[in-house]
């Protein structure tokens, strides 16, 4: 589905969950390479994948996370990364989680090519406590807090 003036298709993931009746995000920052800034899990879509599943590849690959309760698309925009010139087509999702299990984990990217071994630094936040992520990662927050009191 790439078009002209699009270099790659991404997909990003807004996980969520519901602990002690606070909704809060899933994002992760690198361990060694805290200049990167807080982001949600995602990344570039293989030629030709359905979004959808690769979103679901991409969270199971940075964060080693399956079994969602639910997983809506959301929207999607155009983004250009500055760092590498490039114009990106972004899809935006949303997964619930199941509530429960650790506030804070660590994951060894299993695979990608360029985050393969990479550690990412996992932390649920209410949304009342979210940094700034970093690549206008946080594009379309309001979109899904609003999704998750339909």
């Amino acid at each position: 589905m790439a078009t002209r003036n699009i270099d790659k298709e991404k997909v990003l993931a807004y996980i969520v969950r519901e602990e002690d009746e606070e909704w809060q995000l899933l994002i992760f920052a690198h361990r060694d390479y805290p200049e990167a800034g807080w982001q949600v899990p995602g990344g570039t879509l293989e030629a030709g994948e359905d979004p959808r599943r690769g979103v679901l590849r991409e969270v199971e690959e940075e964060a080693g996370l399956a079994g969602f309760l639910r997983v809506e698309f959301l929207r999607q925009s155009t983004y250009f990364d500055p760092g590498k010139n490039e114009r990106h087509l972004r899809y935006f999702y949303r997964l619930e989680y199941p509530s429960g299990g650790p506030n804070q984990f660590q994951h060894r990217v299993s695979s990608g090519e360029e985050d393969e071994g990479l550690v990412f630094l996992f932390e649920w936040r209410s949304f009342a406590d979210l940094p700034e992520l970093a690549g206008e990662q946080g594009e379309w927050i309001a979109a899904l807090w609003w999704k998750n009191f339909e």
